[in-house]
C-alpha cells in the first residue's frame, strides 16, 4: 500500500485490540476430566493469571511506548508535519482579492479545506474524473483562466489523481507561476491567469554562458499596482546539448545595489522544462510570474533576469551584442501605481 493510502489501515486498530483482548481472555484455565488432578487446578489457575498479567504489561508497556513515539512525531518532528489546511486558508482569505480563484489536485481535499475556507473565492476540484480525461480538463483550464486574475493551486495526491501533470504542465505554458510554497504535505502554487506573449515584445542578441541564448521576451503589464503578479516570458535557445540545470532569477528592484523588492527564481517551464531537456535549436518561452509585495510603494523599479547553476548557485556570464554585461540583463522598468 502506498504511502498516501497508509491511513486507511487507522481503521483497523480498534478491531486489532479486541481481537488481541479476545484471544487473551480465551486461554484456558483448567482442562478437562482428564487433565489434570484437581488439587493442581487452584496453582494452575494462578499460573494463568499470572501470564495473563505478564502478557498485559507487556502489551501495555508496547503501546506506550508507541504512543510516545508517534505523538512526538506528531507534534514535535518537522519530518511528520501535518498538512496546514488551516494555514492555506488563512493564507487565501488574507491575500484575497476579486478574481481569484482556487484549484484542488486532487478534487478530496476539498473535504479538509472546506473546514477552514472562508474567502470568497470559488474553488475547482481538478481532475474530475480518474483516470484524468485531458481533453475535458484543458476545456476547464481554460474556462477558469478566462474568468479569473489569480490562481492559487493546491498539489497534493498528484501522483495518483495527475500522474502525467497535465494541469500543471498546462498552466505552466498557459499562465504565469509566481510561488511554490509548502505547507506541510501540500504545496501551494500561486498563477497570474493571463495570456502570454506568442512572441517577444522586445527582441535582443544576449547569451548567458557559451551555449544559452535569450532571443527576446514580454514583460508585462507595465504599470502594476501592489499586490499585482508581473508577467515575463523569455524565449530561450541553445546551440548545443546542456549537462547542467539551470534556475532563472528575476529581480524587480528600485536601486540595483540594493536587495529586490520582489523577485522569483526557477527551473524554466515552472520546474517542468530543466535545462538538460532542451533541444538545440529550438525556441522556447518560458514564463515567470513575480508577485509585488501588497505594501511596495509606488514608483519606479528596474526588472533584471539571469541564469544560475541549481546546485552551485553560480551565476551565468552575460554578453550582449558579444560584449560582456555582467552576470544579469536588464529587460525593463515598471512603474507601480496605486
Amino acid at each position: 500500500m502506498s504511502e498516501t493510502f497508509s491511513k486507511v489501515l487507522l481503521v483497523a486498530v480498534p478491531p486489532l485490540c479486541l481481537l488481541l483482548g479476545n484471544g487473551l481472555a480465551a486461554i484456558p484455565v483448567s482442562g478437562g476430566p482428564d487433565d489434570l488432578p484437581a488439587w493442581l487446578l487452584p496453582r494452575r489457575q494462578r499460573i494463568v493469571e499470572a501470564l495473563r498479567l505478564v502478557v498485559w504489561l507487556v502489551g501495555l508497556a508496547g503501546l506506550v511506548a508507541t504512543t510516545y513515539v508517534s505523538l512526538n512525531n506528531l507534534y514535535f518532528n518537522p519530518a511528520y508535519a501535518r498538512d496546514d489546511y488551516r494555514g492555506i486558508a488563512r493564507r487565501l482569505a488574507d491575500d484575497y482579492r476579486a478574481g481569484d480563484a482556487v484549484i484542488l489536485i486532487s478534487p478530496n481535499q476539498w473535504e479538509v479545506l472546506s473546514v477552514y475556507h472562508t474567502s470568497a473565492a470559488p474553488v475547482y476540484p481538478l481532475p474530475r474524473a480518474r483516470p484524468l480525461d485531458e481533453a475535458a480538463t484543458v476545456v476547464e483550464l481554460e474556462s477558469i483562466v478566462a474568468a479569473h486574475a489569480r490562481l492559487f493551486v493546491l498539489f497534493w495526491g498528484e501522483a495518483q489523481a495527475d500522474p502525467g501533470q497535465v494541469v500543471e504542465g498546462w498552466l505552466n505554458a498557459h499562465a504565469f507561476k509566481a510561488e511554490d510554497t509548502w505547507y506541510g504535505g501540500v504545496r501551494l502554487a500561486v498563477y497570474a491567469a493571463a495570456q502570454p506573449a506568442a512572441a517577444p515584445d522586445v527582441r535582443v542578441d544576449a547569451r548567458l554562458g557559451e551555449h544559452i541564448i535569450l532571443e527576446g521576451y514580454a514583460l508585462r503589464p507595465a504599470a502594476p499596482a501592489p499586490g499585482d503578479i508581473l508577467q515575463v516570458t523569455l524565449f530561450w535557445r541553445t546551440d548545443a546539448p546542456l549537462n547542467e540545470r539551470y534556475k532563472v532569477f528575476v529581480h524587480v528592484a528600485a536601486d540595483p545595489a540594493q536587495p529586490p523588492v520582489a523577485q522569483q527564481d526557477g527551473e524554466p517551464g515552472g520546474g517542468l522544462r530543466p535545462t538538460t531537456d532542451w533541444p538545440p535549436g529550438e525556441t522556447l518561452p518560458d514564463n515567470h510570474g513575480v508577485l509585488l509585495p501588497s505594501d511596495l510603494p509606488p514608483g519606479d523599479y528596474a526588472v533584471r533576469i539571469g541564469l544560475y547553476n541549481a546546485f552551485t548557485a553560480l551565476r551565468l556570464p552575460v554578453t550582449v551584442d558579444g560584449q560582456p554585461a555582467g552576470d544579469s540583463l536588464p529587460i525593463g522598468t515598471i512603474t507601480v501605481v496605486k
